[in-house]
């Protein structure tokens, strides 16, 4: 799947961790979405039911607010699953720069959305903070089904290298 940029606008690099661009941070978002399209390829042991999971990624640091940057998987038990699109923020319902799979669309309802800031995501897509340590500490908010994201542990573990 090709993954492009879904900035809603231009982030500060004071947002970022320390000597890292808006270029580095696209490209690492990127790197993790691909591995984490790579690893729904197969079926999600654990996973209730076939799911669509947004993460809605607020620029800069601290608690989330407004999503600058929006993703969304589907998985499944027992079917491929893989990255649908990456969405501009407060896209919902207007096509993403490149369509999504048919069956999916920015308006479809998530079964699980994944809320935090760029800053502590970043850490989960190189591998620095643990899926389960970030829900534990606040740093990443879960609306819908939790089990989607538990689930998720093991993709997400693989997709960011470990």
């Amino acid at each position: 799947a090709m993954l492009r940029s879904a900035a809603a606008s231009p982030m500060s690099v004071a947002t970022l961790p320390q000597g890292t661009s808006e270029a580095d941070a696209l490209a690492q978002l990127q790197s993790f979405f691909g591995a984490l399209d790579r690893e729904l390829a197969s079926p999600v042991p654990g996973l209730p039911k076939p799911a669509l999971i947004r993460f809605e990624l607020a620029a800069g640091s601290g608690s989330p607010g407004q999503p600058g940057w929006i993703w969304e998987v589907r998985a499944s038990p027992d079917a491929a699953g893989g990255v649908t699109s990456p969405l501009p923020a407060g896209a919902a319902g207007s096509p993403a720069a490149e369509p999504p799979t048919p069956s999916v669309s920015g308006s479809a309802a998530a079964d699980c959305t994944v809320c935090c800031s760029l800053v502590d995501f970043l850490g989960l897509a190189t591998g620095r903070i643990k899926p389960a340590s970030a829900l534990l500490r606040g740093l990443v908010r879960i609306r819908g089904d939790r089990s989607v994201f538990l689930a998720l542990r093991a993709p997400m573990a693989a997709a960011a290298g470990g």
